[in-house]
């Protein structure tokens, strides 16, 4: 796994240096959403929204994110947008 690693790592170093415009992402997040775990919920812990917060500022209710964040559902296009433009 660690050379698994030192590739992920040589290649988010290489995306950043081609693309200085892009927003930084901590290698610990993306590593986070390598293994699994939702991409909503690493963003908006990135972010320092509470899962409330950014259901109010998606307009969906807090458990239909809870769904999405925890697998159940995979969300509509126009949710996933909500939630982007949110973050």
């Amino acid at each position: 796994m660690g050379t698994q690693l030192q590739t992920m790592d040589e290649e988010a170093v290489r995306l950043v240096r081609e693309n200085p415009s892009e927003e930084d992402v901590p290698v610990a997040m993306a590593r986070r959403i390598w293994n699994g775990e939702s991409p909503v919920r690493v963003w908006r812990e990135l972010r320092g929204m509470r899962a409330v917060e950014l259901a109010e500022a998606a307009r969906i209710s807090r458990s239909y994110l809870s769904a999405i964040e925890g697998g159940q559902k995979q969300g509509s296009v126009e949710v996933l947008k909500s939630l982007a433009q949110a973050l």
